[in-house]
């Protein structure tokens, strides 16, 4: 689990309980993937962060909670999900967040940024009844390499691009990436369990960067018990994703 919730309390907690969370009604809820991706940040002095696909807020919250003096704009389309991640930035008394409504091919963003992240819909064909999910995971009107070549394109010279995804989409993500001139990339891998492969990959990317690729053992995410390994467990309670990599 990696939230937990108090007797009478609207909200889950995530990072152990430093960061409280409202989440949609109908059970759509933050997975792991936010908390990695938002744990791939990491910056010790004042810079600007974009979020795209902010939802409720967890990845900007964790990054956040990581480097206090972040300054963030998140890009958001859905309504529902904008009233709830206003709602959370109150409950935890966030500063330096502001929310756009908009999306890749509609929005009001023209600023660049240190930090780009993302946490893009995954999947392509299957739809759920839910409206709210469908939006959160299912690939519409703007596929995976239009939503990397926006990401690219808002990163400032020598700034940062963070995804999380699905290591059978690393192809195309990398052939952005080669494409809008951004080196010094370094691939994540995320396994269930060990001696699986991995489900999950983040890659992290500097633009303009000479610095060749890395790719990094994967990180076993779950216990044989489905308890979370100590290294996952250390970043789901706030450490940083790369000091867990080799």
């Amino acid at each position: 689990m990696i939230f937990s919730r108090q007797k009478k309390e609207d909200y889950d907690y995530i990072l152990g309980s430093k960061i409280k969370m409202m989440q949609p009604k109908d059970k759509y809820c933050i997975s792991i993937d936010a908390v990695f991706l938002g744990a791939a940040v990491k910056e010790n002095k004042s810079a600007t962060l974009l979020d795209i696909g902010f939802g409720t807020g967890a990845v900007s919250f964790v990054a956040l909670n990581n480097n206090p003096k972040l300054k963030i704009t998140g890009l958001e389309i859905q309504d529902e999900m904008i009233a709830l991640a206003k709602q959370n930035i109150k409950l935890n008394q966030f500063k330096g967040i502001k929310i756009v409504k908009g999306d890749l091919k509609h929005n009001p963003i023209k600023e660049d940024f240190d930090y780009v992240v993302t946490n893009p819909p995954y999947f392509v064909g299957t739809k759920s009844p839910n409206h709210i999910k469908n939006l959160a995971h299912q690939e519409f009107n703007t596929s995976l390499k239009e939503w990397c070549e926006f990401c690219c394109k808002r990163v400032k010279n020598h700034g940062t691009f963070i995804i999380v995804h699905m290591p059978e989409r690393l192809a195309e993500i990398l052939a952005v990436l080669v494409e809008k001139k951004m080196g010094k990339i370094e691939v994540f891998p995320l396994a269930s369990f060990e001696g699986e492969k991995a489900n999950r990959i983040i890659v992290r990317a500097v633009k303009g960067s000479k610095t060749p690729t890395t790719l990094y053992s994967p990180l076993v995410v779950h216990q044989k018990t489905k308890k979370y390994t100590a290294e996952a467990g250390k970043i789901l309670t706030g450490s940083f994703l790369e000091d867990f990599f080799s």
